[in-house]
């Protein structure tokens, strides 16, 4: 992913500290500062799944947006258990994002909206004054396209769609509903109304490495 972005984060344009060995006088003479980058999963790896419905995560965010996708995939035609497998570390799922930006994207506070030119995003925020120094837009681009593909544009609208939703009015309050109806209920209701709480302790228990085999 680093020599696909060309060893900087492309939503800051900060080069990683390996740039100056890597590019010597391209780096010298581009006028640009260095920062320890991050390889950003779009689509969270399998290990990002352990939600705790307890509340008791050290970054409630982290736990929402693994929520989301785990809930999400399968109604955009994607097999989940298929990320437990090397394409979950493909160049179709990955970034460069400098430290701060990654958590921003992976707490669903940063996203990439598409625009009308392939590969070129723009980049939004969830709060205003989040995200400083950060670019309005992004050109993802490679210098071998068959070797090193871009990240996947589908992927990118998912995360975009879920970072929506998550950031939606009342959206962390339904989850949290949600979490304290799981806690309290001890049987489902013979109407169905208890539906929506069945299915989020299923994708709970699913994210949690749970077997919902027989």
């Amino acid at each position: 992913a680093l020599i696909r972005d060309g060893y900087r984060c492309p939503v800051t344009g900060a080069y990683d500290t390996v740039a100056p060995d890597m590019l010597g006088n391209k780096f010298a003479n581009s006028g640009a500062w260095l920062i320890d980058t991050e390889c950003a999963h779009i689509a969270p790896e399998p290990i990002y799944f352990n939600v705790n419905i307890d509340g008791s995560d050290q970054a409630s965010n982290k736990r929402d947006y693994p929520a989301l996708v785990l809930t999400a995939l399968p109604r955009f035609g994607y097999d989940v258990d298929k990320l437990s497998d090397p394409k979950a570390h493909s160049l179709y799922n990955v970034m460069t994002l400098q430290h701060d930006v990654h958590n921003g994207f992976e707490g669903l506070q940063l996203w990439f909206k598409e625009t009308d030119t392939a590969n070129c995003y723009s980049v939004k925020v969830a709060k205003p004054g989040f995200g400083h120094g950060t670019r309005e837009r992004v050109m993802f681009s490679t210098p071998d396209p068959e070797r090193l593909p871009l990240p996947s544009p589908q992927l990118m609208v998912l995360h975009a769609t879920c970072a929506k939703v998550a950031n939606l009015s009342g959206a962390a309050e339904c989850l949290d509903k949600l979490d304290r109806d799981l806690q309290t209920m001890s049987t489902l209701a013979d109407d169905g109304g208890s539906a929506e709480v069945l299915h989020h302790a299923i994708a709970s228990l699913a994210a949690s490495g749970v077997s919902l085999g027989a």
